[in-house]
C-alpha cells in the first residue's frame, strides 16, 4: 500500500508538471503569435513606406526631368514637349498614361494621347492670367481611387508642374524680351556709330570748306565785312584793312556805324539796317570813313546768312567795291561838261 501511494504521488506529481509545461506552451504560443501579428504589421508599414518612397521618387525625377529640360533646351517648344513625355512615368499607371499641354494656340502631347474620360487637369498661368492647360489621361478604366481613378499625390504633382511651367513661360518670354531689346539697342548703336562717323566726316569736310571759305575772304582785294543783329563786326578781311587802314584786332567786336560813319549819319543808317536786316540779299552805295578820316565810297552787296538755329549766329555779310576813285572820275567829267 505504501508503495502504491508513493506511485500516486508521483503520478499527481507529473500531471502538475505537465499542466505547468502546457501553460508555458500556451503562453510562448500566444507571444508567438503576437510576434507574428507584430511582423506583419512591420511589413505592411515597410510596404507602405516602400510604396511612398517609389511615388516620392518618382515625383522627384519628374520634377528633375523638367529642370534639365529648362537647363538644356534652347526653345520653350522643346521645353513643353519634353514635359509631356515625362509626366506618364510619374503616374500610378505610365503604361496608359497620356498627357498634353495647351498654351495659347498650340498643342505639345504625347504620341498615344487620346481624349478620354478620365481625365486630370490643371491650368498655366502666366503673369496671374491663364494661357493654357495640362491634362493626364487614363486610356482605359481603373479603380476609384482619391481623385476618380487618380491619386491625390497625382493632382498635387500635376498643379505643381502647372504652376512650373507658367514660371518658365514667362522666364523665358522675359528672356526673348530682353534678347529683342538687346538686338534693338546693338542695332541702335550700330546706327549710332554710323552716324557718329558720318557726322565726323561731315565736320571735316565742314572745316575744311570753313577753312577754304576763310582763306578766300582773307586774301579776296574787295572789302569783306560780316555784322550780326546789332551791327557788331564779325568778319573784316585784309581787303577790309587795306582800303580803311583799320586792322583787323582794331574793329572786331566793335560797332561798324560809329567806326565808319560820321555822328550825323546814324540814325539814317540805323533806319535803313532795320528794312535790310533779315532780307536775304539787296545792293546798296554809301560812303564810310578810312582811319585817316577819308571819306570811300563802297558798292556794297549784301546777303543775310539766317540758316543757323542759333540766332546770335545770324550774319549780314557785306561784300564791298571801293569805288571813290571812279565816282572822283565821273564828277570830273561832269565839271568839265558843264564848263
Amino acid at each position: 500500500n505504501q508503495q502504491l501511494q508513493a506511485s500516486e504521488q508521483q503520478l499527481r506529481a507529473a500531471n502538475r508538471q505537465l499542466r505547468a509545461t502546457e501553460q508555458q506552451l500556451r503562453a510562448a504560443n500566444q507571444q508567438l503569435e503576437a510576434n507574428n501579428q507584430q511582423l506583419i504589421a512591420s511589413e505592411e508599414e515597410i510596404k507602405e513606406h516602400a510604396h511612398k518612397l517609389g511615388k516620392r521618387v518618382k515625383e522627384l525625377n519628374c520634377l528633375h526631368s523638367i529642370s534639365e529640360s529648362v537647363r538644356t533646351r534652347e526653345t520653350l517648344e522643346e521645353i513643353l514637349q519634353d514635359v509631356t513625355e515625362v509626366i506618364p512615368p510619374s503616374w500610378q499607371y505610365p503604361q496608359i498614361t497620356c498627357s498634353k499641354i495647351t498654351l495659347w494656340d498650340k498643342e505639345y502631347k504625347t504620341e498615344n494621347y487620346e481624349d478620354t474620360q478620365w481625365k486630370l487637369g490643371s491650368d498655366i498661368r502666366v503673369n496671374k492670367k491663364i494661357a493654357g492647360k495640362i491634362e493626364v489621361c487614363y486610356l482605359e478604366k481603373k479603380p476609384e481611387s482619391d481623385i476618380g481613378t487618380f491619386l491625390h499625390e497625382e493632382r498635387i504633382l500635376l498643379d505643381d508642374i502647372a504652376e512650373r511651367l507658367g514660371r518658365i513661360i514667362e522666364r523665358k518670354n522675359a528672356e526673348e524680351a530682353l534678347k529683342a531689346t538687346n538686338q534693338q539697342l546693338r542695332a541702335a548703336n550700330q546706327q549710332l556709330e554710323a552716324n557718329n562717323q558720318q557726322l565726323i566726316a561731315s565736320k571735316k569736310a565742314l572745316t575744311k570748306e570753313k577753312i577754304f571759305s576763310e582763306k578766300i575772304v582773307e586774301t579776296a582785294d574787295a572789302i569783306i565785312v560780316g555784322l550780326d543783329k546789332d551791327h557788331i563786326i564779325r568778319i573784316f578781311n585784309r581787303g577790309a584793312e587795306q582800303i580803311t587802314a583799320y586792322k583787323k584786332e582794331e574793329v572786331i567786336g566793335k560797332d561798324w556805324f560809329k567806326i565808319f560813319f560820321p555822328e550825323e549819319m546814324l540814325d539814317e543808317m540805323n533806319k535803313v539796317w532795320k528794312n535790310a536786316w533779315g532780307v536775304k540779299s539787296h545792293s546798296y552805295i554809301n560812303p564810310i570813313l578810312s582811319k585817316t578820316g577819308k571819306e570811300k565810297i563802297v558798292s556794297w552787296q549784301t546777303t543775310g546768312m539766317y540758316d543757323s538755329d542759333d540766332v546770335s549766329k545770324y550774319l549780314m555779310l557785306s561784300i564791298g567795291e571801293d569805288i571813290t576813285e571812279r565816282k572822283q572820275g565821273e564828277k570830273a567829267l561832269r565839271e568839265s561838261e558843264e564848263k
